[in-house]
């Protein structure tokens, strides 16, 4: 074991190992392999995906442009396999990261736990525990999250492989969902060794904000943009005058679209009337928000998904 001497006590409890040296290795599984047998995918990887997936394995830190569903968290996924120890998670997203944390372990068998504020303080803690005493691959956490004392007192003892930020432009100001406490993970990345991989995703990233977050995450020796367009989605435009037209059109045609849909609202108030609404018009519907407990918008976040 080659141990990086540096320092913080940040970089001192991170330990720097060769993905050839422990763990899964290159020449016995492959990328191909472990794509049909760990992750049950026979159509092979997207343009791009393979190379992101070498890269981090070799050290590298990359930031990853691409459209919503051509399968950024699965680079990391695979990636994370060759690495000894663990892969920290950034998401800004709950019922992302409990969605991903499921399919790891349940679908694809890579140890993996959450802590967010879905969670007490006591049960944050134990796996916490679990974590630093390395029965996890994969940790999902808020950026939020940063700033607890918890956190800060837990992070010194953990050995990390890889950081993964997901919603990576939420880190520059020049972005249209800016979050403060993105900035946080800068602090962290800069007291890491420079050899641990750093994997930067977001579906939405002009060039501007793209410097910003390259200027932000360090030394990138790689930027992957792929097309934003999306064959399976289309876009039209409807002119309705007033809320009453509004909910006249969507009573007329929702009954003509099988499975499932989303209607996104610009209030909490508005969702909850509109979810109303269509129930009273035999349509299966239901709201969700903020505003709503936890458990309840986990339920409705697996019906959704299963239709």
């Amino acid at each position: 074991m080659r141990h990086i001497h540096t320092n913080s006590s940040m970089e001192q409890s991170v330990l720097g190992r060769s993905f050839m040296e422990t763990g899964l290795t290159w020449q016995s599984y492959p990328p191909e392999k472990l794509l049909v047998e760990r992750f049950h995918i026979s159509t092979g990887f997207h343009p791009g995906q393979r190379d992101i997936i070498e890269q981090l394995v070799h050290g590298k830190r990359i930031l990853a442009i691409q459209r919503t569903a051509w399968g950024k968290s699965l680079c990391y996924q695979i990636a994370s396999l060759y690495y000894p120890h663990l892969t920290i998670v950034f998401s800004p997203l709950k019922a992302l990261m409990r969605d991903q944390c499921q399919r790891c372990n349940t679908m694809y068998a890579i140890p993996s736990a959450i802590v967010s504020s879905d969670f007490s303080e006591e049960e944050n803690q134990a796996t916490m525990e679990q974590v630093v005493a390395g029965n996890f691959k994969l940790l999902f956490i808020a950026p939020e999250r940063l700033d607890n004392a918890g956190w800060q007192k837990y992070v010194i003892r953990m050995r990390i492989s890889m950081i993964v930020i997901d919603e990576a432009h939420c880190i520059s100001t020049w972005g249209h969902d800016f979050r403060p406490h993105y900035r946080r993970i800068v602090r962290l990345l800069s007291a890491l060794p420079k050899n641990v991989p750093i994997l930067a995703l977001t579906a939405t990233a002009n060039k501007r904000v793209e410097q910003d977050v390259l200027q932000q995450i360090g030394e990138v020796t790689q930027v992957v943009r792929g097309t934003m367009q999306r064959p399976n989605l289309h876009l039209n435009v409807e002119t309705l005058i007033g809320d009453q037209e509004k909910l006249s059109y969507l009573a007329e045609i929702l009954p003509y679209y099988p499975g499932t849909g989303i209607i996104y609202t610009a209030t909490k108030s508005s969702a909850e009337m509109l979810a109303t609404f269509l129930i009273q018009r035999g349509i299966n519907a239901d709201y969700y928000h903020a505003g709503r407990e936890d458990t309840v918008r986990q339920d409705i976040e697996q019906k959704l998904m299963s239709n």
